[in-house]
């Protein structure tokens, strides 16, 4: 089990499980942003007017040449 978690300062933190059958990389942290701005819009009829992201220990990228 994977656990991510996202503070949006002002209105509440999440938290989000992943089990071992989801890859944890980038696809997995946008999930979790895009989950939760769509929380806020639901719960605020609007997002926000600016978006900071903040992040620690985020997924690994890899980059090939």
């Amino acid at each position: 089990m994977h656990v991510t978690g996202v503070l949006a300062h002002g209105r509440g933190a999440y938290a989000y499980l992943s089990g071992e059958e989801w890859p944890h990389d980038s696809n997995l942290t946008i999930e979790c942003i895009q989950r939760t701005l769509k929380d806020i819009e639901r719960k605020e009829g609007k997002l926000p007017r600016t978006l900071f992201v903040q992040m620690d220990n985020c997924s690994r990228f890899v980059c090939s040449l």
